[in-house]
């Protein structure tokens, strides 16, 4: 609006200039030059605010949110403090205003104090988990734990960013009391695509002799679906997998 009103008055300008070169001419063919000039300027300026007006209105928007920002940083701080003031009182309200302010305000504080709410809840399938807005930058064994859950319950919450985030922080996992069963569980959620366990496989190997049969099944009939895909000695692992548990079991023929 700010943008459209500042080319509106400019063009208005270069109209009065051009109208009053007109009026004053000395002659005819002065005039004639005059509106013709003005005109073609006129339509210059209009051209060259349609190519600009892009850069003008982000131009615009930065300057009011620079007038606002500290409005906005001071409206955020208050709910935050509003939100800890509920820790204890209502948990589910206090969570809610945590995800709020995490849509604003990206750092770790806030994404450990939404863990740490979490951790005191009893997660259902049915409950609106997210996972990848509350990744750290470090190890940290609440979310650690949290990722386990999530692959249990709700697998397509597991992707690529969660999937680096337990690569790189796969030892210190497997220090905790449930380690092995927060890997398995990960790597139980790579089973439901083939990208997942291609680009993962060697993470796949080193637990698919942990998995629950049903996802080892997953597994044993994903590879033998593709043959020809190079899976980085996985079909190895899974063979020798089920020449020692599965064999005899009819459900793998």
């Amino acid at each position: 609006m700010l943008v459209r009103d500042s080319n509106i008055k400019v063009l208005l300008i270069a109209l009065l200039i051009a109208v009053a070169a007109v009026l004053f001419g000395d002659s005819t063919e002065q005039r004639l030059i005059c509106g013709t000039i003005g005109l073609i300027v006129i339509i210059v300026l209009w051209r060259v605010q349609v190519m600009l007006r892009p850069q003008a209105v982000s131009r615009q928007l930065l300057e009011l949110i620079k007038q606002e920002q500290q409005v906005i940083v001071n409206g955020v701080f208050r709910d935050w403090e509003v939100a800890i003031e509920n820790w204890n009182k209502d948990k589910p309200l206090t969570y809610a205003m945590l995800r709020e302010i995490a849509t604003l305000m990206h750092n770790d504080t806030i994404r450990l104090q939404q863990l740490h709410m979490l951790d005191s809840f009893i997660l259902r399938k049915d409950m609106d988990l997210e996972l990848e807005p509350l990744l750290l930058r470090h190890f940290e064994p609440l979310l650690a734990n949290y990722i386990g859950e999530v692959a249990k319950l709700k697998r397509d919450l597991i992707r690529d960013r969660t999937f680096r985030y337990v690569l790189r922080h796969e030892h210190s996992i497997l220090r905790l009391e449930s380690g092995l069963a927060i890997m398995t569980a990960v790597v139980g959620a790579a089973l439901r695509t083939k990208h997942y366990i291609a680009s993962y496989s060697p993470l796949v190997r080193r637990y698919a002799f942990n998995l629950p049969k049903d996802r080892f099944l997953r597994l044993y009939r994903m590879l033998a679906e593709y043959p020809d895909e190079e899976w980085e000695g996985l079909p190895d692992e899974v063979y020798r997998i089920y020449q020692e548990k599965y064999r005899w079991d009819a459900d793998f023929h």
